[in-house]
């Protein structure tokens, strides 16, 4: 993991949110990693090496290996609001078609509950976006990287 990524990391730590890593590294599945090819390294690292990394209010928690293995004890899966979305397609094969050619350009990071469903995307372009419910697919600027990602979360 690049160093300014683990500083981010510990200063997440710092601000009260429980990291736990695990113990040996999981790995993205192939259906993500086949859907999402240009995922950074310095992403996968940190998802890879991170069991758990909640908020101090528990309300917002980055996604980690056993979230994207479908492992993890949450009650929302790492693409929850992809699958809403398409639930409330109610079968519209072009609605759905759109909903996910979004999804194939947003890789859901981090889910939040606070104020509403909401989430926080990478996208191609290496900037995280967020966005909320009700229209998942209308999100917006949050950082301009990863790294400025997990630095802004700390004071969210």
């Amino acid at each position: 993991m690049n160093s300014d990524v683990e500083s981010a990391i510990q200063n997440l730590a710092s601000s009260g949110w429980r990291i736990i890593k695990n113990d040996a590294g999981d790995s993205l599945p192939t259906q993500i990693t086949e859907r999402y090819p240009w995922i950074p390294k310095e992403v996968s690292d940190v998802l890879f090496n991170l069991r758990e990394a909640v908020s101090p209010d528990e309300t917002v928690w980055l996604l980690g290996g056993p979230d994207y293995s479908g492992t993890s004890d949450s009650s929302f899966a790492w693409n929850e609001w992809e699958q809403m979305s398409i639930e409330a397609a109610d079968g519209d094969q072009e609605w759905i078609a759109r909903i996910t050619a979004f999804w194939n350009e947003h890789f859901p990071v981090a889910h939040s509950v606070g104020d509403g469903y909401a989430y926080f995307a990478l996208t191609p372009n290496g900037s995280v976006v967020t966005g909320r419910e009700p229209e998942f697919e209308e999100p917006s600027p949050f950082a301009p990287g990863f790294t400025e990602f997990l630095l802004n979360l700390a004071s969210v």
